[in-house]
């Protein structure tokens, strides 16, 4: 199905959907660190909400008015927000884990500057975060959290 012969309502869903991957994009594991660049973000969220466009449907009519289109934009931010921000709870827990090896093992003054985030973070939380990165894309986790996505749209669907 070619772009140009899409309805408005067919393209106010890629709009949804664009507007949850992009913000889903933002916060996940692996992609919400600074050497994934924006416009890189932001292309594979374009990306995946053309492809997914046609795919899901929606499941009452488009709002015509701009203010209840508006709040559907807010709900989908909202809810790929979530799911980022609970995909990276886990990274979160293994620095945590980090620092409080850290702290044990008496590394507490000795920091460096995480390059993804330009925090400073102890060695240890670094060497872990690092390790849980290459583990999460060595067990397909990527796979997991895309299929995680479209699985997303079943149980809190468009509209």
């Amino acid at each position: 199905m070619p772009i140009l012969n899409w309805e408005i309502e067919q393209l106010q869903s890629v709009m949804l959907i664009f507007t949850r991957m992009t913000a889903i994009f933002l916060t996940a594991p692996v992609l919400n660190t600074r050497r994934v660049p924006l416009h890189t973000k932001i292309g594979l969220s374009l990306m995946v909400a053309l492809i997914l466009g046609p795919i899901i449907q929606m499941t009452s009519a488009m709002p015509k008015e701009t203010l209840p289109f508006a709040a559907l934009v807010f709900k989908e931010a909202v809810v790929g927000l979530s799911i980022g921000f609970i995909a990276n709870m886990i990274f979160a827990a293994v620095q945590m884990a980090g620092e409080i090896a850290d702290m044990q093992s008496g590394f507490a003054f000795a920091r460096l500057v995480d390059p993804h985030t330009g925090q400073r973070i102890s060695v240890i939380g670094q060497f872990q975060i690092m390790m849980a990165s290459l583990i999460f894309l060595g067990v397909d986790g990527h796979h997991i959290l895309f299929s995680g996505l479209l699985d997303s749209y079943r149980v809190m669907p468009l509209g």
